[in-house]
């Protein structure tokens, strides 16, 4: 699948939860992940009005893989947070899954 535009390599942590306790595991569940991010589109903002635009962003991820709602993304230095389950597209052309994220701003 070479077609894809590959923005980025990230490392996803789980996020683990125990109890009332939340915490990301240690180590990255996911690593080397090729995937496209890129600002969130017009027909996105609609379904999360009075978001703060600018740090939300659609991660398009080509392979199959599990990520969750609250997995944190690590791309180089940049930190974004999971806030929707993935749409997982499957039915024609190529599989993707199309996640939101929200970039953590003061880590």
């Amino acid at each position: 699948m070479g077609y894809q535009r590959i923005t980025d390599t990230v490392n996803i942590y789980h996020l683990a939860k125990t109890g009332s306790k939340e915490e990301y595991e240690a180590a990255a569940a996911i690593t080397g992940l090729k995937v496209t991010i890129v600002p969130m589109g017009a027909d996105v903002m609609a379904v999360f009005p009075g978001e703060a635009t600018y740090n939300t962003f659609q991660c398009f991820v080509w392979d199959r893989v599990d990520i969750r709602i609250g997995d944190k993304v690590l791309s180089g230095s940049v930190v974004y947070k999971v806030k929707s389950p993935p749409q997982v597209y499957d039915a024609y052309g190529p599989y993707h899954q199309d996640v939101i994220l929200e970039r953590v701003v003061g880590t």
